[in-house]
């Protein structure tokens, strides 16, 4: 053989022993989108008797671990910390390094922690369940988790069983069984022993099993069920309910103000003196703090009494003894805010609402005032307001003397030219021919800090009744009820009664809620763990699988009936 022959001879030897030796993942091709098949598992799934300490997986193909410790469920609880998980190829090792509990079935759920390695598609539905004792529990509780104030589905939420006793605590104790709810709410608690349980869910943010009412939202059955021999259909409804006592924290003067520091939001609140005729005027810049402002000039304390309500019913009620800082601190800016002015044509009345920083203690009403045209100005009176209790909202409805018309032109002065300095320069705008605006004059109000309103104006918006929807709704119930209707999650406007509509809509899409009034005190109630009382219902306008309602202009929409749930038990 020549040199020559030789030298290509061995060339291709070296090329394709180096094609051989590439371990390249392979190009083209459609995707894989088929997930890791189980082909063995040791022990089998519903074995029993099993004396082990370690399950096996073996899988058709290559198989990798997706956040275990989140992602794989062990009932009855193991600690993670005594429980190892590992992937060699196609195998999947778990290995107990604690005793398991005799004569119990358990079961392994591993949602999306096995997953193949070229697409990471989870292995579907996997689960196991084997008992170390002679049989397996085969009860089952499935059903839905939604949301009490929005009706929509919750996902990722434990819906738990625990052993039902009078010393059930669920915020100290730890669930016999859970599971978690998928994207549609939908959740199964599999291999459940004959017993009483007591049913709740929660959203664990903390991942500690626990429910901490303080950030978590929860719900509960107020009774046990009780499994013997049928499986049960629940469904869940959770909210924010705050189970922690009402506290005061905190009641001394910060700044210009005497604040009142709680330990959680309230519902309610009563601040009055004690042996005085004074009025206290106060604010809530936050949910759990009450600033009482100094409109008394007083050298003593003053002893007021304090009664606050939260939303499960505790309660507060003591007395406080009042001082405020020195005079002359810097107060924050008194600022007001004018919102959904309207002009209805057809009743010549015009509606609107003020919202402020600070609480109200005078009003100079015929500040406040109204351009009909360039001769005639219509102002307020003070009987035109209607205040919230802490005087920081005050809606306004007033009938007009003559109409408003929108048609003529704005008589607004352009603002006058001024020489400052040897240059020019544009003075404020004259706003005292404003057509069509409500126009509030500085010093129209006074706050609890004695600083007076800057002046404001807002366009007043014509309401034209073609422009606008109408709702009209029937609820199916015999009980008191409140509905609200709500646009993007914002509340637009609420009414009492079994039937009722809403009118004057913007064209939007919107959604109707009725709070029940089951024990008929006159309120909606938020529930309580401890007292075995569950929230009272909410029902939703659903029809056609979504809660929305699209409203157009010189529609009139209904009636629309909003009826007990079906999915979800109340």
């Amino acid at each position: 053989m020549s040199l020559s022959v030789k030298s290509l001879y061995f060339g291709c030897i070296a090329l394709l022993l180096g094609s051989c030796a590439q371990q390249g993942m392979p190009t083209g091709g459609e995707k894989d989108t088929t997930p890791p098949g189980l082909v063995e598992a040791t022990p089998a799934n519903r074995q029993t008797s099993f004396k082990g300490n370690q399950v096996v997986l073996t899988f058709n193909e290559y198989v990798q671990l997706n956040n275990p410790r989140e992602q794989l469920i062990v009932i009855p609880p193991i600690d993670n910390k005594k429980l190892e998980v590992t992937a060699r190829r196609n195998k999947i090792y778990i290995r107990f390094n604690q005793p398991l509990q005799d004569t119990t079935t358990y079961t392994i759920n591993f949602r999306e922690a096995v997953q193949d390695i070229t697409e990471r598609n989870p292995a579907h539905n996997l689960k196991l369940a084997f008992s170390t004792g002679p049989h397996i529990d085969t009860l089952i509780i499935r059903g839905r988790v939604v949301h009490h104030l929005t009706g929509e589905p919750v996902e990722n939420c434990i819906v738990a069983l625990a052993h039902a006793t009078d010393t059930t605590d669920i915020f100290k104790h730890k669930p016999r069984y859970f599971t978690l709810s998928d994207k549609a709410g939908n959740y199964q608690l599999d291999n459940i022993k004959k017993g009483k349980y007591l049913v709740y869910a929660f959203l664990d943010k903390n991942k500690n099993l626990l429910v901490d009412s303080q950030s978590e939202i929860f719900g509960f059955k107020s009774q046990p069920v009780e499994l013997i021999h049928q499986n049960l259909d629940i469904n869940l409804s959770v909210l924010k309910l705050d189970m922690r006592p009402l506290k005061l924290l905190a009641a001394r003067p910060v700044g210009n103000v005497f604040l009142i520091r709680l330990n959680k939001g309230f519902l309610d609140v009563k601040l009055k003196p004690a042996d005085t005729l004074v009025t206290l005027y106060y604010s809530f810049p936050e949910p759990s703090v009450i600033n009482l402002y100094n409109t008394f000039n007083l050298t003593d304390s003053l002893a007021a009494q304090l009664t606050c309500n939260d939303s499960i019913g505790n309660k507060i009620d003591t007395l406080l003894y009042i001082k405020f800082a020195r005079q002359g601190i810097m107060t924050d800016k008194f600022e007001l805010t004018v919102n959904g002015v309207r002009y209805y044509d057809t009743k010549n009345m015009i509606i609107g609402k003020i919202n402020f920083s600070k609480p109200v203690v005078r009003t100079i009403a015929d500040s406040i005032f109204i351009h009909a045209d360039t001769t005639q100005s219509i102002r307020f009176e003070s009987s035109d307001f209607t205040w919230n209790e802490t005087r920081t909202e005050a809606a306004f409805s007033k009938h007009l003397p003559v109409p408003l018309n929108f048609e003529q032109k704005q008589q607004r002065k352009p603002a006058a030219i001024a020489r400052q300095g040897g240059g020019l320069a544009k003075a404020a705008p004259d706003y005292r021919h404003l057509l069509n605006h409500i126009i509030i004059a500085k010093g129209a109000f006074i706050s609890a800090d004695n600083d007076s309103s800057a002046m404001l104006t807002s366009q007043i918006k014509l309401l034209k009744p073609e422009e606008f929807s109408t709702l009209l709704y029937e609820v199916e119930t015999n009980n008191l009820c409140i509905v609200q209707v709500t646009g993007k999650n914002k509340l637009v406007a609420s009414s009492t009664g079994h039937s009722g509509r809403f009118s004057e809509l913007p064209p939007d899409t919107y959604r109707l809620k009725a709070f029940i009034d089951t024990n008929e005190n006159g309120k909606w109630d938020w529930g309580n763990f401890y007292l075995k009382q569950e929230p009272e219902p909410v029902w939703f306008y659903y029809e056609n699988n979504t809660f929305d309602i699209p409203a157009k202009a010189n529609w009139e929409v209904g009636p629309l009936w909003i009826r007990p749930p079906k999915d979800v038990d109340k």
